[in-house]
């Protein structure tokens, strides 16, 4: 997944919005834009669970007949090659790229309460097996829909610092070498719509949070909720989650759309240390007092010009959390004290775009940059070129995240990928 990374990052940088283990080959394209990887792009959207049942329960056999679907497959190829030579040419250090992955889904409908959703991946060279996904959704009476299993949940608005996303943080003495799958996660969301919006609530755990998966005990596990309220002025929600193993975290998230164009966010975020005792933390080799309250907030904008030819992404960022900064499924953690992103994509033409997205974080006087293009030879043949750049000091931020297994601050990524997707239904 790795390798993926630089070439899955281009394509979707010319849409926005942004986006394991160590690299086998020495560049991880799906983490450098910060992307979900292919099998978390599977079509497992709440509308289709929470949308009406197609008929009641007497109806069962009339529903068949209306719609003889009942089994829906999905297959994703990639395969990506590439060359990735260092600018810094005192210490010259130049990678192969070479990935190939395939992920398989099954949709399966039992009947018009319940859904059964799996998916598997595979990659090489890691010979890395997965499961990403497998739930299933059932609706109760048209009020209730429930969803439980191996699932990804996503709460908040922000790709860029992802700090609402409660049931994605993770403590930071989160056991990452239990199994090969330590951020996988279990859970089961419950959600009665309330109009536009709607409650949710949550319980989840995952695996490094176990120390025995056959017998989980109530502290391992999660719980949460939250609240959306959502009209044609704006969409709030306000929600909580806590872990025993973790700080309790409230979170509310707020957006609007003005003049059709521009969508505008902002988030705030108060984090309490359950035991009230202040800590020391080390960030970036200084130490930091670890407060038992802490307040974090975000402002972002987007704007599309020219059709959606020209897109602009900006967002700051304040992080009041001295701890526990890590989140699953992320390659950048949330860094302490001011941040600022923007990122830039135009579409020269529909076979060609261009991008630029920075970061930079204050407290570690730590920045990336990463201009790039994509080009589009065939429908299923792309072409990928990058000049990521990381500036600052060794000792933490960007550099210390660097996707890029050789720590090299600057490096060009010329890449194709070969992709495609199947679907059938019966």
């Amino acid at each position: 997944m790795r390798t993926l990374f630089l070439v899955v990052v281009l394509l979707c940088f010319a849409f926005f919005p942004l986006a394991a283990d160590d690299d086998h080959n020495g560049v991880n394209i799906d983490d450098l834009f910060e992307l979900p990887a292919e099998s978390e792009q599977q079509d497992t959207t709440e509308p289709e669970v929470q949308s009406p049942p197609e008929a009641a329960e007497s109806n069962d056999v009339l529903s068949t007949l209306l719609d003889d679907d009942r089994f829906f497959f999905k297959g994703q190829y990639n395969f990506s090659f590439g060359y990735s030579p260092e600018l810094e040419f005192d210490d010259f250090s130049d990678l192969v790229i070479y990935d190939a992955d395939a992920t398989i889904s099954f949709d399966t409908r039992i009947n018009s309460r319940f859904r059964v959703f799996q998916s598997y991946r595979i990659e090489h060279p890691d010979y890395l097996f997965d499961i990403p996904e497998l739930f299933g959704d059932y609706t109760l009476g048209n009020l209730l829909f429930m969803r439980f299993g191996i699932q990804k949940v996503s709460w908040g608005i922000s790709p860029i610092f992802p700090f609402t996303d409660l049931p994605a943080r993770l403590s930071d003495d989160f056991n990452d070498i239990r199994d090969d799958f330590p951020e996988r996660s279990y859970s089961l969301k419950v959600d009665y719509p309330l109009g536009t919006g709607g409650v949710e609530l949550l319980a989840l755990t995952r695996n490094g949070f176990l120390d025995d998966p056959e017998h989980p005990q109530t502290s391992e596990v999660g719980f949460g909720g939250k609240i959306n309220i959502a009209n044609k002025l704006f969409d709030l929600t306000v929600g909580d989650f806590y872990h025993g193993e973790m700080n309790n975290r409230a979170f509310y998230s707020l957006k609007t759309t003005l003049f059709d164009r521009i969508e505008l966010y902002q988030e705030g975020l108060w984090a309490h240390a359950m035991d009230g005792e202040e800590t020391t933390a080390i960030i970036a080799g200084k130490e930091k007092i670890d407060n038992v309250d802490d307040l974090s907030a975000n402002i972002g904008l987007y704007i599309d010009f020219f059709d959606e030819r020209l897109q602009l992404q900006g967002e700051y960022f304040f992080n009041g959390e001295e701890s526990e900064l890590e989140l699953v499924d992320v390659t950048y953690p949330l860094y302490y004290g001011h941040n600022y992103a923007l990122n830039l994509g135009f579409k020269a033409s529909p076979s060609t775009s261009f991008f630029l997205q920075g970061r930079y974080n204050q407290y570690t006087d730590s920045m990336l940059l990463i201009p790039g293009a994509r080009i589009k030879l065939y429908p299923e043949l792309q072409c990928y070129i990058a000049a990521p750049l990381v500036f600052g000091p060794k000792t933490g931020g960007y550099y210390v995240d660097n996707p890029d297994a050789n720590d090299r601050r600057a490096f060009f990524v010329f890449a194709v990928r070969l992709s495609g997707t199947i679907k059938r239904n019966w």
